[in-house]
């Protein structure tokens, strides 16, 4: 019969993230920030709304991709044009 009462306690070794070289980070390739990053270096830019249309995520989600494809260090610039949707590009 074993006592309840008694806790054991264990350790757990986490292992080593592993380190991913920087040229990785700026890959692209199948994932939807791959595919942003695509559409924001294509000529001419993308927009929020051909975002959610290619890659069937929501308004927010899409806007959330532009921000992941920022963090990867690429600059990406906003340009309003009066009436028209905005577009974003990769600089």
């Amino acid at each position: 019969m074993t006592d309840k009462t008694t806790k054991k306690t264990t350790t757990k070794t986490k292992k080593p993230a592993a380190n991913k070289p920087a040229a990785a980070k700026k890959e692209a390739g199948p994932t939807k920030k791959g595919t942003v990053l695509e559409m924001l270096k294509a000529e001419g830019g993308t927009t929020i709304e051909a975002i959610v249309a290619k890659l069937s995520v929501s308004n927010i989600a899409a806007r959330s991709l532009i921000g992941d494809v920022r963090r990867m260090g690429v600059a990406v610039a906003r340009v309003d044009e009066g009436g028209k949707p905005t577009t974003f590009t990769a600089a």
